[in-house]
């Protein structure tokens, strides 16, 4: 991986980052209800886990509009 900040991270790199966090997002929408299910993770655990999922993808767009300003 790579060394970069995100002041100086290219705007091409921020939409791979939020790309992937979706994808997760995602992913997770469609996994952990058959973990609840199973009782590997409780209803909590699964919201908690996708709320700060939301969390960093919002924090990534939002460093993403900082770095195309600066562009």
């Amino acid at each position: 991986m790579t060394e970069t900040t995100t002041s100086t991270a290219p705007l091409a790199q921020f939409d791979r980052w939020i790309a992937c966090v979706s994808r997760e997002i995602q992913f997770r929408h469609r996994v952990y209800p058959a973990l609840i299910t199973r009782g590997k993770m409780t209803a909590e655990q699964a919201a908690r886990e996708i709320d700060t999922m939301g969390e960093v993808l919002a924090y990534l767009q939002s460093q993403r509009r900082v770095a195309a300003n600066h562009a």
